[in-house]
Protein backbone atom coordinates (compact mmCIF):
# COMPACT_ATOMS: atom_id res chain seq x y z
CA UNK A 1 0.00 0.00 0.00
CA UNK A 2 1.20 3.37 -0.95
CA UNK A 3 2.51 5.99 1.88
CA UNK A 4 2.36 9.04 0.45
CA UNK A 5 3.07 12.12 2.76
CA UNK A 6 1.57 15.88 2.45
CA UNK A 7 2.58 18.52 0.16
CA UNK A 8 4.27 21.12 1.79
CA UNK A 9 2.01 24.12 1.08
CA UNK A 10 3.93 26.95 1.95
CA UNK A 11 7.39 25.90 -0.33
CA UNK A 12 5.08 24.74 -3.19
CA UNK A 13 3.48 28.47 -3.15
CA UNK A 14 7.48 30.14 -2.71
CA UNK A 15 7.89 27.85 -5.62
CA UNK A 16 5.02 28.95 -7.68
CA UNK A 17 5.64 32.92 -6.47
CA UNK A 18 9.29 32.53 -7.66
CA UNK A 19 8.96 31.29 -10.74
CA UNK A 20 6.31 33.98 -11.80
CA UNK A 21 7.63 36.85 -10.28
CA UNK A 22 11.75 37.91 -10.70
CA UNK A 23 13.97 38.79 -7.83
CA UNK A 24 13.83 41.47 -6.60
CA UNK A 25 16.45 44.06 -6.12
CA UNK A 26 16.13 47.18 -3.02
CA UNK A 27 18.01 50.52 -3.93
CA UNK A 28 19.65 49.63 -6.88
CA UNK A 29 21.94 47.37 -4.52
CA UNK A 30 23.70 44.16 -5.56
CA UNK A 31 21.55 41.45 -4.21
CA UNK A 32 18.44 40.75 -5.07
CA UNK A 33 15.70 38.38 -3.08
CA UNK A 34 13.37 35.88 -3.74
CA UNK A 35 9.71 37.49 -4.56
CA UNK A 36 8.30 35.31 -1.40
CA UNK A 37 10.65 35.86 1.13
CA UNK A 38 10.15 39.70 0.44
CA UNK A 39 6.28 39.35 0.11
CA UNK A 40 7.01 37.22 3.12
CA UNK A 41 8.93 39.72 5.09
CA UNK A 42 7.14 43.48 4.06
CA UNK A 43 3.47 41.93 3.89
CA UNK A 44 2.80 38.64 5.61
CA UNK A 45 -1.38 39.52 5.19
CA UNK A 46 -1.05 39.31 1.56
CA UNK A 47 1.47 36.30 1.71
CA UNK A 48 -1.09 34.29 3.34
CA UNK A 49 -3.91 35.66 1.81
CA UNK A 50 -2.34 34.47 -1.62
CA UNK A 51 -1.17 31.27 -0.29
CA UNK A 52 -5.13 30.81 0.99
CA UNK A 53 -6.04 31.13 -2.78
CA UNK A 54 -3.40 29.33 -4.37
CA UNK A 55 -4.15 26.39 -2.17
CA UNK A 56 -7.80 27.38 -3.24
CA UNK A 57 -7.11 26.99 -6.63
CA UNK A 58 -4.99 23.92 -6.00
CA UNK A 59 -8.05 22.03 -4.72
CA UNK A 60 -10.62 23.02 -7.19
CA UNK A 61 -8.42 22.46 -9.80
CA UNK A 62 -8.06 18.72 -8.58
CA UNK A 63 -4.38 19.01 -8.14
CA UNK A 64 -4.66 18.71 -4.37
CA UNK A 65 -7.23 16.89 -2.12
CA UNK A 66 -7.32 17.61 1.71
CA UNK A 67 -7.68 14.86 4.26
CA UNK A 68 -7.57 15.93 8.08
CA UNK A 69 -6.33 19.68 6.99
CA UNK A 70 -3.36 18.19 5.18
CA UNK A 71 -2.98 18.55 1.66
CA UNK A 72 -2.33 15.68 -0.67
CA UNK A 73 -2.13 15.09 -4.79
CA UNK A 74 -4.75 14.48 -5.83
CA UNK A 75 -3.62 11.37 -8.32
CA UNK A 76 -1.62 9.91 -5.48
CA UNK A 77 -5.15 10.31 -3.22
CA UNK A 78 -7.10 7.95 -6.42
CA UNK A 79 -4.05 5.39 -6.76
CA UNK A 80 -4.78 4.83 -3.31
CA UNK A 81 -8.06 5.06 -3.15
CA UNK A 82 -8.01 2.45 -5.58
CA UNK A 83 -5.62 0.14 -4.19
CA UNK A 84 -7.94 0.18 -0.86
CA UNK A 85 -11.28 -0.99 -3.21
CA UNK A 86 -8.59 -3.93 -4.85
CA UNK A 87 -8.42 -5.08 -1.56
Amino acid sequence: MSNKEPIDVESDYDNYLDSCYPEVSVADLTNTYKTSMVLKQIDPTAYRCGLCDYIDSQCILRHWIEINGKYYDYDDYESLKDELEAS
